[in-house]
């Protein structure tokens, strides 16, 4: 049997609870044995104070205040109030693992640490005293043995706890399979902790209330039980059952996190502590992976040219992406409109102005690209707003899809820019002044996205030979244009409304001009500020309303009366005196040179 160790109390200290600690005994002696003070299952060892662990109303405690200290308390308490609950990493530890020891070393050794090294103790340096005191008995040499082997386990192994390397891994690729890798629970320190229960669970990121788009292969469930080891779990496998950004948690039981503190019961008692419930641990993998039971493919489509006109081809880009690597989907692109607005998604589509099909060849990332073939806008296209739809049917493991409605990136402002040309005179005569009227129509100044749209009006003046009619006058009509002289350039200005600009390309006839047409021609020009290909609509040189005829002096005179037979004159020219004959009629000018003129071509 082990010797009791005991000591005699001075007479001034009879108020103070003293344990008696029986080496490899459970029985103990309390000078003083308050209400609630129990008897058994109190453990430690008396020296000039107690120092160890004691039991009120059936909880182990170790008291803070030793007698002497800043509180004044001497008396055990009488019971427990209600405690308040700490976050105390270390005291945590110690009290989680050495409260319920029936080891007296440990007890005492306990009470020291948490008192003195944990600063918890009101009287430290009376617990300082206390220890020392029992350091020299030959009995208890092995107690600060007992003491520098539990201050060496709480530094390697309390609080707070980290895992370190919680992650999901992908093992396909694709989604389809992967693992949770990185289970494992440190010290504050360092140090592996093992045998903590933790529980992982699977959830989706942006809904973690639905189910799992993936459960564990070893139990079919979104959680898994596992004990934390000695280093890090890894390989637990999963597998796909749905779709979503599959994220992963580990709830770690069991943590020696929190201490009760326990109040003084009544003035003079002391206060006490005992580990609280141990805490949970919650770690998560900062990132997500995509989980993928099947594919839901996402497209996008950009229009090739937002700003069109009636008589042209539109044509749409799209983008698809998250597709079965390596599979194809096909489906159709449809245009719809005119909207007189910027359509909306929730925008009735109505029916479609065309449509054209679409095959979608994803790469082994599950992405693809492409330009649907070209929808010809009818040449009587009303003005407006048309946007595009991409529609992909199921096929393989590859969901439906169908593209948002009214994008402004796949909508296509068609307009219809006009131009017409007017010449001042549609005959002449060399010395005369002519020019053009451009008059526009079916300006636009913006496309749907906003980017602003710039009008400019830019022309050419031509000259070719007249010919000759069946009536014998010259004449414009029939000219063959692709052969025509250029004359002059009509500079590019701007235009910001529709309506008429005159006096473009104004042009002096040469007083030695020859018998000639000269003809205006104009271009419209709507320029996108973004790089979008710009509508051009020209109206050609030739057409009757702007072309001027010019007379020139060549013409065959003869002298003579009105009507008489063989005078044969051109109109148009110059003569010093004499008659011209005009369309079969002479007229007398005198000596001084006159004009003639048609009042038609």
């Amino acid at each position: 049997m082990k010797r009791r160790v005991s000591v005699f109390l001075a007479a001034g200290l009879t108020s103070v609870l003293v344990l008696i600690g029986l080496f490899g005994s459970r029985t103990a002696q309390a000078v003083i044995n308050p209400a609630g003070v129990s008897n058994d299952l109190v453990v430690g060892i008396v020296g000039q104070h107690e120092l160890g662990i004691m039991s009120i109303g059936g909880t182990r405690v170790v008291c803070i205040d030793e007698s002497g200290g800043s509180f004044g308390h001497v008396a055990a308490p009488s019971y427990l109030p209600a405690p308040m609950v700490m976050e105390r990493w270390d005291a945590a530890y110690a009290l989680q693992r050495w409260l319920g020891t029936s080891n007296e070393l440990e007890a005492a050794a306990l009470y020291q640490i948490l008192g003195v090294e944990m600063g918890m103790n009101s009287n430290p340096l009376e617990v300082t005293r206390a220890w020392n005191g029992l350091l020299t008995w030959s009995s208890l040499s092995a107690l600060a043995g007992v003491r520098a082997s539990m201050l060496d386990e709480i530094a390697r192994n309390a609080g707070p706890y980290d895992d370190p390397d919680l992650r999901l891994v992908i093992s396909d690729g694709i989604g389809r399979a992967g693992a949770v890798d990185g289970v494992g629970l440190l010290s504050a320190a360092g140090f592996w902790q093992p045998g903590f229960t933790a529980v992982l669970t699977l959830f989706n990121e942006d809904d973690p209330s639905a189910p799992s788009p993936a459960v564990f292969d070893a139990n079919g469930s979104e959680t898994l039980t596992v004990t934390t080891v000695v280093g890090l779990i890894n390989g637990l496998a999963w597998h796909a059952v749905g779709n979503g950004p599959l994220k992963v948690r580990v709830d770690i039981a069991g943590v020696p996190q929190f201490i009760n503190l326990y109040p003084q019961p009544a003035a003079g008692q002391q206060r006490t502590v005992a580990n609280a419930a141990p805490g949970t641990l919650t770690f998560r993998d900062p990132n997500n992976v995509p989980a993928r039971n099947s594919f839901v493919p996402s497209v996008a489509t950009t229009v090739a040219s937002a700003l069109s006109m009636p008589g042209l081809e539109v044509a749409d880009r799209w983008v698809a992406s998250g597709g079965e690597p390596d599979s194809t989907q096909s489906g159709v692109a449809e245009l719809f409109g005119p909207f007189a607005v910027q359509p909306t998604a929730s925008t009735p589509p109505g029916a479609s102005v065309g449509s054209v099909p679409v095959t979608v060849s994803y790469d082994a990332s599950g992405e693809a690209s492409g330009i649907t073939p070209s929808i010809t806008l009818a040449d009587d296209a009303a003005v407006g707003f048309y946007t595009w739809r991409i529609s992909l049917d199921a096929s393989g493991d590859n969901e439906a899809v169908v593209s948002e409605f009214g994008v402004v990136e796949e909508t296509v402002l068609v307009a219809d820019p006009r131009i017409g040309t007017q010449v001042s005179s549609q005959q002449a005569l060399p010395g005369d002044t002519i020019s053009d009227t451009a008059t526009v129509s079916g300006l636009v100044d913006r496309l749907p996205d906003g980017t602003e749209v710039s009008a400019t009006v830019e022309g050419t003046l031509v000259s070719a030979a007249a010919l000759i009619g069946q009536d014998g006058n010259p004449t414009c009509v029939g000219v063959d244009w692709s052969q025509a002289t250029h004359v002059l350039d009509v500079p590019s200005m701007p235009v910001t409304a529709d309506g008429a600009i005159p006096d473009l390309g104004v042009f002096t006839v040469p007083e030695d001009s020859p018998r000639v047409c000269y003809s205006y021609g104009e271009t419209l020009r709507l320029t996108p500020s973004d790089g979008t290909p710009p509508l051009v609509v020209s109206h050609d040189p030739g057409a009757v309303e702007q072309t001027s005829l010019i007379w020139n002096p060549g013409a065959r005179i003869r002298s003579g009366v009105p009507g008489s037979a063989g005078g044969v004159g051109w109109p148009g020219l110059w003569m010093a005196a004499g008659v011209a004959v005009l369309g079969g009629l002479a007229v007398w000018r005198g000596p001084k040179a006159v004009r003639l003129f048609r009042s038609s071509l």
